[in-house]
């Protein structure tokens, strides 16, 4: 895997709450950074964060990626609905949350893909 692999995948399962960012203290006082699983039920605590069965999508990543992609509210609530049959009635938050774990991981992984396909065009 290449290093580029490793920070996507690291990033995807930051994205996905799977894993977080921390500090260790050694006995020392030395700290140390450190990546912890994190329960997908750990409750999260932020308005920027859509929660549905057990996930999480941060909203913030999603609009600035929907954006990158040039895709409104709206088509990606339409996206959603055709993809996996939920009603698109409501905010994009709402949408969201009608995705079972394993559709939330699909999409976000779908979005990632098509932000780095647009990323890859910049260099071509």
């Amino acid at each position: 895997m290449s290093p580029i692999d490793k920070i996507s995948e690291i990033r995807r399962l930051l994205l996905l709450g799977k894993i977080k960012l921390g500090i260790k203290k050694e006995s020392k006082g030395t700290t140390y950074p450190q990546a912890e699983v994190a329960p997908a039920t750990e409750p999260k605590l932020q308005d920027d964060v859509a929660e549905g069965e057990s996930y999480h999508v941060d909203l913030q990543w999603l609009k600035e990626s929907l954006k990158e992609i040039r895709w409104t509210d709206d088509t990606c609530k339409t996206f959603l609905a055709g993809q996996y049959k939920v009603s698109s009635q409501g905010s994009l938050e709402d949408v969201i949350k009608q995705l079972t774990r394993a559709q939330a991981e699909e999409f976000i992984e779908e979005i990632r893909n098509r932000v780095d396909q647009i990323q890859m065009q910049l260099f071509d």
